[in-house]
């Protein structure tokens, strides 16, 4: 009697490990739409298919109200915030490119020193770990980790720092490349990726409407003032055929094309097969950023059609891919988010034009003022170091006397209020006591080791942009709402409009995985995600 109960009880505690062990999809795939405004998701509802944008809000879970809650939201700090689960003021990606007081010099956020004093592109300036970070570590560093986009930064940040490794497009060194901060050795299969004609295999057939031209009423005319064109005094209106610009940019040229984003697909479809990604029980991570979205929004603005087109082919892509996954490993068997890493604002000309505030922040303008005034006051010299990402960084070689510096941060505060578009400047002191949303904003986004000695709050719809597409970087609503969206493993229809910050997303995920949360990640998750 006795050891019919001792194997019983040794059956149900199997059983149960067995079954807990189960309790982990085989996937977690991040999609991040860079410069995908959540609005587009109803914008462009009528002109979706049923089976990619429709069928993850229709059978996934939306949260409908999801913020970014610092400035400056660029593609840099947005993915590192979004598999970190933390703000730049403590993941320490301030921006794109910033200007690093130690190097004397403007840094790149996706490269750094390497053991040989040579600069690498790595994740070496982000100071947490990510998401895949974690699930590394879970599994004793047996899940395989991989990101991929057509920019470095979009593929490097998101798959942390045990990434296995990290794929970019950059024609001008190849195609499909990787870092030497990885030990990546299966080249094989993108070498003969990258031995496909990139113009014949996918810009051969130029850019023509998805659907016919009636079914794209919710954006700007074709023939618009607002756009800037391939190729100087090329064409703005469809149909597009980019022989003539392959010839003047070559291959490159896809990242700014719908095609752009094929291309990410085709590459991450195959590095699955290639790696057998998802394949056994052990939980694996896949990063997915499509950058194409963002240089076409950059190029012809938020309201154009040449983005509305962009996002019925993408809708198409993300629907191919699903049913890749699907077929792959199983819908079961994968969870999936998408997201974005910011979104953008109507181009500043067409505001303007119609009347609305908004302007041009001319900050080398400013540079050379405000220096003026500065010698007048105080003596000649060079005090102003760099204006960049609305940060000011003064020369603190020459300001070494701490009352001087003090005197010349307080002067160059109330100069810098008096200039169009500049709705408030910080000293860090005042960052410290931020007691309201866009204070907050600005205080998120700051690290004292990398932003500047004042940062300037500008006004909505000012920027430092051309006149013609759209542009990013402010703590308004039209650059930090994005949409959420999960999907498939254990996740259950539903949406909600309660609002909640891009840095949730990662402790939410970390929950339903029964995973740590990164280091430096926030604890509140989205409960209303089951």
């Amino acid at each position: 009697m006795f050891l019919r109960i001792k194997y019983l009880l040794l059956f149900l505690i199997t059983s149960a490990v067995s079954s807990y062990s189960q309790e982990q999809p085989k996937l977690l795939v991040g999609i991040v739409v860079d410069q995908m405004r959540n609005d587009y998701i109803r914008k462009y509802w009528n002109s979706f298919g049923e089976d990619g944008f429709k069928k993850l809000v229709n059978n996934g879970f939306y949260a409908k109200n999801v913020n970014y809650s610092y400035k400056p939201t660029y593609t840099g700090p947005g993915h590192a915030s979004i598999f970190t689960g933390a703000t730049p003021s403590t993941h320490g990606i301030v921006a794109n490119n910033w200007y690093s007081r130690v190097e004397g010099k403007m840094v790149y956020c996706a490269e750094a020193l390497n053991e040989d004093g040579e600069y690498w592109y790595s994740p070496q300036r982000m100071l947490t770990r990510t998401i895949a970070d974690e699930i590394k570590l879970f599994t004793n560093l047996k899940a395989k980790s991989y990101g991929v986009s057509l920019k470095d930064r979009g593929a490097i940040l998101p798959a942390g720092h045990l990434a296995d490794a990290a794929f970019w497009y950059e024609a001008d060194k190849g195609g499909w490349i990787s870092s030497n901060y990885y030990n990546y050795k299966n080249n094989k299969w993108i070498d003969k990726i990258n031995a496909v004609d990139i113009f014949q295999e996918y810009l051969a057939s130029g850019w023509e409407f998805s659907l016919a031209e009636e079914n794209y009423q919710e954006s700007l005319s074709d023939h618009n003032k607002y756009e800037r064109p391939y190729i100087k005094g090329g064409q703005t209106s469809f149909p597009y055929s980019f022989k003539e610009a392959f010839q003047k940019s070559g291959a490159n040229l896809i990242k700014a094309t719908p095609q752009g984003n094929q291309l990410v697909i085709d590459f991450a479809k195959q590095l699955m097969k290639e790696e057998e990604i998802g394949k056994d029980a052990i939980l694996d991570f896949l990063s997915i950023s499509f950058s194409a979205t963002d240089y076409i929004g950059h190029q012809f603005g938020v309201n154009s059609r040449e983005v509305h087109d962009t996002y019925v082919k993408l809708d198409k892509q993300i629907a191919s891919f699903l049913k890749f996954l699907e077929e792959e490993i199983g819908e079961a068997n994968y969870l999936l988010f998408l997201t974005s890493d910011h979104g953008a604002g109507e181009v500043r000309d067409y505001l303007t034009d119609m009347q609305m505030p908004g302007g041009y922040i001319d900050t080398k303008f400013m540079k050379e003022d405000i220096e003026a005034s500065l010698d007048k006051e105080f003596g000649e010299a060079d005090y102003i170091k760099k204006i960049t990402n609305l940060n000011v960084y003064l020369d603190s070689s020459i300001l070494i006397n701490s009352k001087k510096k003090e005197e010349v941060l307080a002067y160059s505060k109330e100069e810098l209020k008096k200039y169009p578009g500049i709705l408030k400047v910080f000293s860090k002191n005042e960052i410290e006591l931020a007691n309201n949303l866009l204070d907050n904003k600005v205080a998120n986004g700051f690290m004292e080791s990398e932003s500047g000695d004042l940062i300037l709050l500008e006004k909505p719809n000012w920027n430092t942009n051309s006149n013609q597409g759209s542009t990013h970087g402010s703590p308004y609503s039209y650059d930090t709402h994005v949409p959420l969206l999960f999907y498939g493993w254990n996740i259950k229809a539903g949406e909600v409009s309660k609002a909640y910050s891009v840095v949730d997303i990662v402790p939410t995920i970390s929950i339903l995985l029964g995973i740590p949360m990164p280091d430096g990640s926030g604890t509140r998750i989205i409960k209303e995600v089951k």
